[in-house]
């Protein structure tokens, strides 16, 4: 008998114990599949949720390719307003008014790809160096931001 099993012996915890215990598969798959059951119940669901998560994969894609480099972030709040957050992009460090005519034309791709337009209030673009500090902290300075109302709205 070796000196780590008279361990275990003495411990009272036999060598079939000893290692991680083990998951039923069962369990596992049902928590694989949480995420999916999820997405089902909310496009499922008539309130429109799925159509404004449709919306904001496609307005993130065409400002993306717009933008071309840095992080893009769509946030909606109340059904009215849009927020654009572009992080990280060469734009961060242009002038303002290249700023401003980019912000222009990133919130009318924003507004022409966003089917629930006709409630909008306000779209705001907001240019933004973010930095992570230790891995777990972010920090964010904020630019310059750009808010467009329907004034706005009615020349796109």
């Amino acid at each position: 008998m070796t000196a780590v099993s008279s361990l275990f012996r003495r411990a009272g915890v036999s060598p079939s114990t000893r290692g991680p215990a083990r998951r039923r598969p069962g369990i596992r798959r049902a928590v694989s599949l949480a995420p999916l059951f999820g997405l089902l119940a909310l496009l499922i669901s008539g309130c429109g949720a799925a159509q404004d998560v449709a919306d904001a994969v496609q307005i993130s894609r065409k400002v993306k390719e717009h933008v071309g480099d840095g992080e893009v972030d769509i946030n909606f709040s109340n059904g009215n307003m849009l927020q654009i957050e572009i992080s990280n992009s060469q734009w961060s460090d242009r002038p303002t008014g290249e700023r401003r005519s980019q912000a222009d034309e990133i919130a009318r791709i924003a507004y022409q790809n966003f089917e629930g337009r006709a409630d909008l209030e306000r779209i705001s673009v907001l240019f933004q160096t973010t930095s992570k500090k230790l891995g777990v902290v972010k920090i964010t300075n904020e630019d310059e931001t750009f808010e467009y109302g329907s004034a706005d709205f009615s020349a796109w």
